[in-house]
Formats: C-alpha cells, sequence, structure tokens
C-alpha cells in the first residue's frame, strides 16, 4: 500500500516537473523568438487622429453680397523624431455673387469648310447656331444663322474672340450696335444693324486661399494642443482687433487638453492668468510655469476655462509583445493588453479608445474578454453598452 501510494506520489511530481519544464520552455522558446519593447514617436502612427477636419471659426458678410468662410486646421498627424516643425492652416473661402452680361446665344467660327458650304468669306463674323427663347438675342430679333459680323464697331472673326468680347467688355444692361449679315435666300444675304440691350445671368463665385502657419511643437508634445497665430490683419476680421491672436487648431485625442474640453477652434485668452495672443507667448508662459497650465479660451463651443497637466510626453508610443502570451500598446488616444490571446480567445483582451468630439466632453469606447473563449465580454461605446454571458446570454442598452 505504501510503495503504491510513493509510486502515485512520484508519478505526480514527474507529471508536474514536467509540465513546469515545458511550460518554461515554451516561454523561453517564445521570449527568444520575439520579445519586443519599443519606444517609437507617437505621431508617426497613421491611426492617429487629431480633428474632425477643418473647423469653421466664423462666416463674415461684406455687405456687397460676398462673404468669407474663415476656417483651421491643423495636421499633428506625423511628427518625425526631432522635427521642429509641425503645421497649421488658416483656410478662406469667399462666396460671391456675381452677374455676367449673358446674351442668350451661341455662335460658330466660319471656317474654311463652312464659309465654302454657305459661300461666305472665311473667318469674317461669327455664325448664330441657336438663340435661347426670351433671351437679349431674342428679344434684339437676332435668328439662328445670322452672321455677326461686330459688336459696337469691333470687327468679329471667331467664336474664340466674340466669347472675349462678351465676358470682358461688355455690362448688363449696356445698349450694342450689332452688325449682322442675314440669309435672304440660298445665295443671297442683306447687311442689317439692330441695336441689343445685354442681359444678366447670375452665378456663385468661390475664391479659396490657405495660409500655412506652424504650430508650436512644446505644446503639441506636453498638452497635445496645436496652437497657431492668425496674422493680425485676419484677426481683425474675425475677433474685432487689430492684434494677433492664439487659436487651437488641432487637439490631440485623449491628450491632457483633449479631456480637459480644449477643442479645434478655441482662441486663447489667457494662461496661468496672464493675456496672452501668440502660440509663442503661450509657450513661454507654459515653460516659466508648473506642470500645471491654467487656459481660458473662447471659441464655437462657448467660453471655457480648466487646469490640465503638463508633465506627460505623448511623443512616445509603447509595445510590448510577447508571442503567445503578452500584447502590449500605449499611447494618448489608445491602450491595449491581451495575456494569453490564442485559441478562441482563451486570455485576458482589455481595450479602449479616445474617440474624436465634436463637443468639449471626451468620448471612449472599451471593451473587455476574460477567459475563457470569451465567456464574459463587455463594451461600452458612447451611445450604446453590450454585454455577454456564457455565450448565448446577451444584452444591450443605449446611452
Amino acid at each position: 500500500m505504501q510503495s503504491m501510494t510513493l509510486f502515485r506520489s512520484l508519478a505526480a511530481r514527474r507529471l508536474a516537473s514536467s509540465s513546469l519544464m515545458l511550460l518554461l520552455l515554451g516561454i523561453s522558446t517564445a521570449c527568444n523568438a520575439s520579445i519586443k519593447w519599443k519606444v517609437t514617436p507617437f505621431y508617426e502612427g497613421d491611426g492617429h487622429k487629431s480633428s474632425l477636419g477643418p473647423t469653421v471659426l466664423a462666416t463674415r458678410d461684406h455687405g456687397d453680397g460676398a462673404t468669407t468662410k474663415y476656417s483651421i486646421s491643423g495636421q499633428t498627424k506625423r511628427f518625425p523624431h526631432g522635427s521642429s516643425k509641425l503645421q497649421g492652416a488658416l483656410l478662406l473661402a469667399t462666396n460671391e455673387t456675381v452677374e455676367l452680361p449673358f446674351l442668350g446665344l451661341d455662335a460658330t467660327s466660319v471656317d474654311n469648310a463652312t464659309a465654302e458650304q454657305l459661300g461666305i468669306e472665311p473667318w469674317r463674323g461669327v455664325l448664330v447656331s441657336k438663340v435661347e427663347p426670351d433671351s437679349a438675342a431674342a428679344e434684339a430679333g437676332l435668328k439662328r444663322a445670322d452672321l455677326l459680323l461686330s459688336f459696337n464697331g469691333v470687327a468679329l472673326a471667331s467664336q474664340p474672340q466674340f466669347a472675349d468680347l462678351v465676358a470682358e467688355t461688355l455690362q448688363p444692361g449696356e445698349v450694342v450696335e450689332v452688325e449682322i449679315s442675314r440669309p435672304k435666300s440660298e445665295f443671297v444675304r442683306e447687311d442689317l444693324t439692330v441695336s441689343l440691350v445685354v442681359g444678366k445671368r447670375t452665378v456663385e463665385e468661390t475664391a479659396a486661399d490657405r495660409l500655412d502657419l506652424p504650430l508650436d511643437v512644446a505644446l503639441v508634445q506636453h498638452a497635445g494642443l496645436g496652437v497657431l497665430t492668425v496674422p493680425a490683419e485676419y484677426a481683425e476680421d474675425l475677433y474685432g482687433q487689430r492684434a494677433p491672436a492664439a487659436v487651437v487648431a488641432a487637439v490631440i485625442t485623449g491628450s491632457p487638453a483633449y479631456r480637459a474640453g480644449f477643442r479645434a477652434g478655441d482662441r486663447v485668452l489667457s494662461a496661468n492668468g496672464i493675456p496672452v495672443s501668440t502660440a509663442a507667448e503661450l509657450s513661454e508662459v507654459a515653460e516659466r510655469g508648473s506642470d500645471q497650465l491654467d487656459l481660458q479660451v473662447e471659441g464655437p463651443l462657448g467660453s471655457h476655462r480648466k487646469t490640465f497637466d503638463l508633465s506627460a510626453d505623448l511623443t512616445d508610443e509603447a509595445n510590448f509583445h510577447i508571442p503567445i502570451l503578452v500584447d502590449y500598446e500605449a499611447r494618448p488616444d489608445r491602450r491595449r493588453l491581451s495575456v494569453l490571446d490564442f485559441i478562441f480567445q482563451f486570455g485576458f483582451n482589455k481595450r479602449s479608445d479616445y474617440l474624436l468630439s465634436s463637443t468639449r466632453s471626451s468620448r471612449k469606447s472599451s471593451f473587455l474578454s476574460i477567459l475563457p473563449l470569451g465567456m464574459f465580454e463587455f463594451e461600452r461605446t458612447p451611445t450604446r453598452s453590450t454585454n455577454r454571458i456564457f455565450w448565448l446570454i446577451k444584452w444591450s442598452s443605449k446611452r
């Protein structure tokens, strides 16, 4: 009986020892194969987003039918290691309602082939191919097949010249004398002079302009805040004061500035109680102070003031990877951890992501899966909460 018990004890020990050796061997092999711990410049990541796109600052009506829309954008997606330049831009889109001269006819050049067919001199005048009803040309009595010889004494030779003459010299409401040659029969034409009142057509014209401006690197690195300086001549139209303005062009998702509620389009009024009007002044105040920055802004989302931390360095992304065993990623907008994530998710998975937000509130999604086989799963998004237990039991609710 004792020998049997001893045998079983020895067998159990050998089995446990063998299992432990196999586990250690597997871990050793995996570690030797690939244990990765790296810190890389965060802004080189393609997945990072810093804003929802250009942010509209204001639209100004100039009172003459023209309006200008001011927008701002900042690029903090790529930040090559050691780089001292990040780019932002002030975007201007001017829409203007313009009245253009309009005759209401189509005309073609009289080339050699056309001239031979009609029995007229080539490259003298333009041939009317269409007259629109109720147009200026129709009211002047012009007809299809009329040959327009001159406008206000200017001889016509081709369709491009005619188009330039109308666009560049005629004004809506202007009365012009038009010399024409009209066919009376197959081989006979008569010359006429008619008066034509130039009509008009209204069109919307848009002129786009872009002013590239640098972002302050230190503020991006420690606060996640991309701030540029709007020149005084543009700031006057935007804010009513002829002085430069420090404006947030982009905010890194998940950064201290993002979590504190600052967003693209905010105009910085003061930092640590000190008025600032440029990105350089803001950076100087931040460097002189402690690891806290008290920021007061006003923008499309209203006035806002809050203190946030500056001690973080957002330029690094951490990755730790042991095949099969552990996979870890950390960056300002994302945290991901997987342990024993193999074969039907037999392990632990947790991830959380900060999301782009058009309000001053942070938006976040999270997911948690606990072994075995995803038996417990919990997912949260800004709009929905989903829970799953034992694969088949699932319930969700709106948030």
